[in-house]
């Protein structure tokens, strides 16, 4: 059967599985693309059936394929549909996948017909990219109260994720995948059908783990980088560590942080070639503690003004691979914050 190109006015088939197993299915209509990312495409659509606003996650051919070849790699979205109400109570800051979308209401080929999910479509948030790259804009940078409570924010959301009882790690957990509100006071997080959790099969009682599923060049850690040399070629990645995700976020407390002195867009490990990073990262090159920095002076100077305690928990995690906690993260800058100098 010939699948249906994403266009306005395509038709697909939003099924919720919750404890009853009654499948409960409605109809949506795609209506415009609302943003286009690697993996997938973002349409708002049409439908009758919810009394809020909805997206449909439509993944690509690629991860379509990789469905097709690894059919459990689907039901990835069971348990965070069948639990979503529960999870939202406790991580209210995660946007989670609400629905699955098929190109019919049949279950009998359910893997060929899948085509993505339905999500929440979240008023007067963007980007944490767009805010750390608003002084390249125009706008002017980040307060420094602004960018203290951002990073603590984020920390406090990155700490909550990881004590929930599902063991869950964002895995791609990048500026693109946070999304934060006019005020700065308000974030959430996106892209949770690739989170790394563990949870037990309602059927058999065992304890089922799911694997991050897929990571951005340059917002990665030595740990992947390394996991992801030792797996097979088609192979998932094996599981990884909370270090992962508490690497990842020193980069991001780094940006928001340099941020303040209109130079978010600044990579920590920033060299001569960005297509590099992860080669500068597995190797510990953190850019303005080299010893012949390849950035330029500006940027060195910038980071020299940061505290010399939070300097020093940037070269404990980035170069001593020990990464802080998120809780450590949040207590140094509720602490620090204070001392930083205006920009």
């Amino acid at each position: 059967m010939v699948q249906p190109i994403p266009a306005k006015g395509t038709r697909y088939f939003a099924l919720l599985i919750d404890e009853s197993n009654q499948p409960d299915w409605y109809d949506i209509t795609l209506n415009s693309v609302f943003n286009k990312g690697g993996a997938a495409e973002l349409w708002t659509v049409d439908t009758d059936n919810a009394n809020f606003t909805i997206l449909a996650k439509l993944w690509n051919d690629e991860v379509l394929a990789g469905i097709a070849a690894h059919p459990p790699e689907a039901g990835r979205l069971i348990p965070l549909i069948r639990h979503r109400d529960e999870l939202y109570a406790k991580l209210r800051f995660v946007v989670w996948p609400r629905r699955i979308l098929f190109t019919r209401p049949e279950l009998d080929n359910s893997v060929a017909d899948i085509r993505g999910f339905t999500m929440s479509k979240l008023s007067g948030y963007r980007k944490l990219f767009a805010v750390l790259d608003a002084a390249q804009e125009g706008e002017t940078p980040l307060k420094l109260h602004e960018a203290a409570y951002l990073a603590e924010a984020l920390c406090g959301n990155v700490q909550r994720l990881h004590a929930h009882p599902w063991q869950f790690r964002f895995g791609d957990l990048t500026p693109n995948n946070i999304l934060v509100d006019a005020q700065l006071t308000d974030l959430y997080f996106v892209d949770a059908d690739s989170f790394q959790f563990t949870y037990n099969d309602p059927f058999t009682g065992a304890a089922q783990q799911i694997a991050i599923n897929g990571l951005t060049p340059g917002y990665t850690s030595p740990e992947a980088i390394a996991a992801n040399k030792r797996r097979q070629r088609g192979a998932f990645l094996p599981p990884l560590s909370e270090d992962h995700d508490n690497f990842i976020l020193a980069i991001l407390i780094y940006q928001i942080l340099m941020s303040h002195f209109g130079l978010g867009g600044t990579h920590p490990f920033q060299g001569s070639n960005e297509d590099l990073l992860d080669t500068y990262i597995e190797n510990r090159q953190f850019a303005p503690e080299l010893p012949d920095p390849p950035i330029n002076d500006y940027i060195v100077a910038q980071y020299k003004r940061i505290p010399e305690n939070i300097r020093s928990a940037f070269r404990h995690t980035f170069i001593d691979q020990k990464p802080l906690k998120p809780a450590e993260w949040k207590r140094l800058i509720s602490d620090s914050w204070r001392s930083l100098p205006p920009g």
